[in-house]
């Protein structure tokens, strides 16, 4: 096997390199190691640079995300944190003031001109006022309170955690905001979601690659690293392998079928070892897909070095991408494509491959705040959820997160009746 290294993260290309898109290969000169470069990308793509983006912070006084706060003041972001609501505050203007000082020294440190509010009357305040959008970071059984009120509020929502969310009240919500013409989604959607994309124009658009047919992720998380995928040790009954790592496998799965109208029809567990508090430490799964696709991942925790792949397999070729889920530290995407062909044993045999490290743009939680505003901007644009292609990826975005919150669900009921498969038949992808 010939495996062939090309880097493309700067604007010296290999000039045999495959085009990031058909027709598009332009689009290569804006891969590059800075955050312009993000945004040059970005706006090759959309025709429109984001406007600036006011946005408001709804949480309790446990919130701890210094750094989801402190990517707000990059300028990669476009958003301004003009509002900070704590709900359980202090009673006493003294506690009060305390909590102020505190705010401005510690999580508030980048964003000294951003007001602080308190309660609910601060929301209320907050609803009242021009920002565009709020993130809510509340408790479960307060979440959907807040949700609606933003919404018919004509505001934006981006929520924390879609475990805090049953899918009943999120296609309430999904319609919540169409009436309102507001975008609604999971922060989790936009994580990694940059490299995921460059994976998807780099590799899966060529069009020698073919058809999809088969995606496998094998995912092992060492306890050292849980911080990274958003959990805390111990382990919680919630922090278990489907609901933390199995989801990323479920959203990239999701987003790739889904954009050549594949999409799940059912769902089963094949094995699964619990923790001591009930949570699922190691499962392998399987979904399959309308056309005959399938996805398989065998995700967990381990003691061992992290290791994290996917792969994608198309009938002559397939292709590899690590670090999907946790970001490179030094900001690198590594992508594999191999070529296949029949061999006289009746399997497929790998005759070459090429290697591609991409730069992976700029931090995971920037990106985010970036993406969650242009989309945002897209509906504000086009006046509502219309079916331009202004709004496709709004609607996307919309239909993965349902999907993926019904095939979790379904991977819960198999676990839950000794591993049958479970049919997946009551979603409108529409």
């Amino acid at each position: 096997m010939q495996v062939s290294d090309n880097c493309v993260e700067t604007t010296s290309l290999n000039p045999q390199a495959i085009p990031l898109l058909p027709g598009k290969e332009t689009m290569q000169r804006d891969v590059s190691t800075s955050s312009q470069a993000y945004i040059l990308h970005l706006t090759s793509q959309t025709g429109m640079m984001p406007r600036q983006f006011n946005l408001g912070m709804v949480v309790h006084s446990d919130f701890s995300e210094k750094r989801l706060v402190s990517s707000l003041a990059k300028p990669g972001s476009v958003c301004s944190l003009s509002d900070f609501v704590v709900l359980d505050h202090p009673s006493s203007s003294d506690a009060t003031d305390v909590v102020e000082s505190s705010l401005r020294k510690g999580i508030l440190k980048d964003h000294q001109a951003t007001k602080i509010r308190l309660g609910d009357a601060g929301f209320e305040e907050v609803l009242k006022s021009d920002v565009d959008a709020v993130y809510i970071y509340v408790s479960a059984e307060l979440q959907k309170d807040f949700v609606m009120r933003a919404l018919k509020a004509r505001k934006h929502v981006l929520l924390n955690d879609p475990v805090s969310t049953s899918l009943s009240d999120f296609k309430e919500q999904q319609e919540c905001a169409k009436q309102n013409g507001k975008f609604i989604q999971f922060r989790t959607m936009f994580f990694h979601q940059f490299s995921v994309r460059k994976f998807f124009e780099r590799v899966l658009c060529d069009e020698r690659f073919g058809q999809i047919t088969t995606i496998n992720c094998n995912v092992r998380v060492c306890y050292t690293d849980v911080k990274k995928v958003g959990v805390k040790l111990p382990l919680g009954k919630n922090d278990g392998a489907i609901r933390i790592m199995g989801r990323f496998c479920i959203l990239v799965s999701a987003l790739v079928f889904s954009r050549v109208g594949i999409f799940a029809h059912s769902a089963k567990a094949i094995s699964a070892e619990y923790g001591s508090e009930g949570q699922i430490t190691s499962t392998r799964c399987i979904v399959k897909f309308t056309n005959g696709c399938v996805l398989e991942f065998d995700v967990g925790y381990t003691n061992f070095a992290t290791r994290q792949s996917i792969d994608i397999l198309a009938e002559n070729r397939f292709a590899q991408m690590k670090d999907f889920i946790i970001q490179h530290p030094d900001g690198l995407a590594t992508y594999r494509v191999y070529d296949r062909v029949p061999a006289a044993s009746g399997t497929m045999e790998i005759i070459n491959g090429e290697a591609i490290d991409v730069y992976g743009g700029p931090k995971e939680e920037t990106i985010m705040w970036r993406r969650f505003a242009q989309l945002s901007q897209s509906l504000d644009d086009q006046g509502g959820w219309d079916q331009s292609d202004r709004t496709a990826e709004c609607r996307e975005l919309a239909n993965v997160a349902l999907q993926t919150k019904r095939i979790i669900i379904a991977l819960g009921k198999s676990l839950d009746n000794s591993f049958e498969e479970v049919i997946i038949d009551d979603i409108d992808y529409e």
